[in-house]
């Protein structure tokens, strides 16, 4: 019967629930290992086997919520860092795009001055054209 002071509350109540046995959750480790073994229909080896089935599965499940969790926390863990890497692309792309209009603008005046108009816009159709090939 030392098996039974060893177990857990919750694997006791169930274990009484498996007996057919009426307890009340409040019950204390000590009252339901009386109950357990008082009771007319109490075998030891049954319910040795019986708890042993209890703990088993309750190790089992607490086992799949352990792993499940893990992989949430793993699942969230590379959504981060799938974010962070847009964020560092994004910022490439803008630093990118910042760079080439500072560029452009640094060159403008001295690329636009004295040119007519009319070479002024096949100049920007051309400045176009090279940044959409870029």
């Amino acid at each position: 019967m030392a098996f039974l002071a060893r177990s857990k509350k919750e694997d006791l109540l169930l274990l009484a629930e498996e007996l057919g046995l009426t307890l009340k959750k409040e019950f204390k480790v000590k009252q339901l290992h009386k109950l357990i073994t008082e009771s007319p229909s109490y075998d030891e080896e049954f319910t040795r086997e019986l708890l042993g089935s209890i703990k088993e599965e309750r190790e089992k499940t607490e086992e799949r919520e352990k792993q499940e969790r893990e992989r949430e926390i793993e699942r969230e863990k590379q959504e981060r860092e799938r974010e962070i890497e847009r964020e560092r692309e994004a910022r490439e792309e803008r630093e990118r795009v910042r760079e080439l209009l500072n560029y452009k603008n640094m060159n403008w005046k001295s690329e636009v001055e004295g040119h007519s108009p009319l070479n002024l816009g096949i100049y920007l159709i051309n400045l176009l054209k090279s940044e959409c090939t870029m």
